[in-house]
């Protein structure tokens, strides 16, 4: 347990997937809009999470606001990454391991597949995924190609939601870890989702 929002919140580790319009963004977005975090860090490739932070494009800026903002002050930042691939990888990893280091607080990455592979995970976001829930950190991981993003995440994830996904190989590989047949991944409308509770295995639709 984490006190690092103003109230007690349980760390949480959620994989939000789906192809472009299945409602990944707006889901995660609902949930901020509803209950804002005291402390907020989203990585953002597109440029479309600004109205949730500060805006910036260093990864010095990010650390100086954190160290500003000591263990448990207020602090929201919205990273936009280098659209250079290799550069945004490294600042991924520098992003992951300042959010490992702040401690209680809401990370976010939007589309893991520019900064992750099945083969190729950086060590700041294994820290994160791996150890962050003891830190007081939630995570949400966002994938419109899911087969093609570090596959310990998945493992890890306290809870996996899945919207349409177009690719086989995508709908395979969530179906598995849903559980449910590979043809209802690629059959859901738009916004329509299915969700696997990691600890309970407890699968809801909506």
């Amino acid at each position: 347990m984490a006190t690092g929002y103003g109230v007690t919140a349980t760390a949480h580790v959620e994989a939000v997937l789906g192809s472009t319009g299945s409602g990944k963004s707006s889901y995660v977005k609902s949930i901020l809009e509803k209950k804002p975090p005291k402390r907020l860090i989203v990585f953002d490739p597109e440029g479309e999470w600004g109205a949730f932070g500060q805006v910036t494009r260093s990864v010095s800026a990010l650390l100086v606001a954190f160290a500003e903002a000591g263990e448990t002050g207020a602090c929201r930042v919205v990273f936009e990454p280098s659209p250079d691939p290799a550069t945004a990888v490294k600042q991924f990893d520098a992003v992951c391991r300042i959010a490992f280091a702040a401690e209680r607080l809401t990370f976010v990455v939007d589309e893991l597949k520019s900064v992750t592979s099945p083969s190729r995970s950086p060590v700041g976001w294994g820290m994160l995924t791996g150890r962050g829930r003891k830190r007081g950190i939630v995570i949400y991981g966002l994938s419109q190609r899911p087969a093609s993003i570090d596959k310990d995440f998945l493992g890890n994830a306290s809870a996996v939601r899945s919207g349409r996904l177009s690719y086989p190989k995508d709908q395979k590989a969530v179906a598995d870890v849903l559980g449910v047949p590979v043809a209802e991944i690629g059959a859901l409308p738009n916004f329509a989702w299915i969700r696997r509770d990691g600890a309970t295995g407890k699968v809801t639709r909506g």
